[in-house]
Parts: structure tokens; sequence; C-alpha cells
């Protein structure tokens, strides 16, 4: 299973099946993740893809959606 993949059904099962389109709205805004949410995130990114996310990377442009994500973890692994 590939990044997105992985990332939609740990948000999916966040969100607490409210109605999302997570590949579009932001993750922030729309509520699925909050300060807290983003620090489980970063859990489930670090255990599961053995990726370590700095400090500095945790940012809104690196975390408002599932493709932003995506496309971090694309650059930390190449």
């Amino acid at each position: 299973m590939a990044y997105k993949e992985k990332l939609q059904a740990f948000l999916t099962k966040e969100a607490n099946d409210r109605n999302i389109d997570l590949d579009d709205d932001s993750l922030v805004e729309s509520g699925i993740i909050d300060s807290l949410g983003i620090m489980k995130l970063v859990q489930f990114i670090e255990s599961e893809f053995s990726i370590v996310i700095a400090d500095a990377e945790l940012t809104p442009d690196n975390f408002d959606t599932v493709d932003d994500i995506v496309k971090l973890l694309e650059s930390k692994k190449s």
C-alpha cells in the first residue's frame, strides 16, 4: 500500500466517520486533525514509514492536505 492509501486509512479512522473528501479538504480546516492530531499523524508516519519528520517541517504547507503530506514523504525518501 502506498503512502496515500495508508494516510487516508489512518485519517478516515481519525475523522470518526465524518463525511470528508480526503483528496481535496484541508485537514485542519475540516477539523480532521488539530494540533494533537498532527502529533498523532507524525507518530503514525514515523512508525509506519520509518521517516523522521523534523520540527521545522511541521508547517501548514506540508500538512494541509493528504497530497501535501505525500509530497513531503516522497521528498524525504529520495
